[in-house]
């Protein structure tokens, strides 16, 4: 059995092996802080996993993390409720990609 983390119903492959989870809204902020940090985590394992590869074939898109960024490890371990920024992508004039993070912690 798998479970596929997303927040999008229409992300889920249409195969028979993967289940769609829905959890429930986080009791506290830590049990949110702590979702966040597992969905970023698993995206940079993404990254890791296949830049081994010569095909660059990310299993999540940049584009469909719509996941605010954690905060700091040092607020995290203390319990300390903080908003945090986002991160969306800047296309400019030559075609690079780069990352905007619009509100710092």
């Amino acid at each position: 059995n798998s479970i596929y983390l997303s927040a999008d119903a229409g992300d889920v492959p249409s195969t028979g092996s993967i289940q769609r989870v829905v959890v429930p809204q986080p009791d506290s902020w830590i049990e949110d802080e702590s979702r966040r940090r597992l969905c970023w985590m698993v995206y940079l394992l993404d990254r890791y996993a296949t830049i081994a590869t010569t095909t660059f074939d990310f299993m999540l898109e940049d584009f469909k993390m719509k996941r605010v960024l954690p905060c700091s490890y040092d607020l995290f371990s203390r319990n300390v409720p903080v908003e945090t920024g986002s991160l969306r992508t800047n296309t400019d004039q030559q075609g690079w990609t780069g990352y905007i993070v619009n509100k710092p912690e």
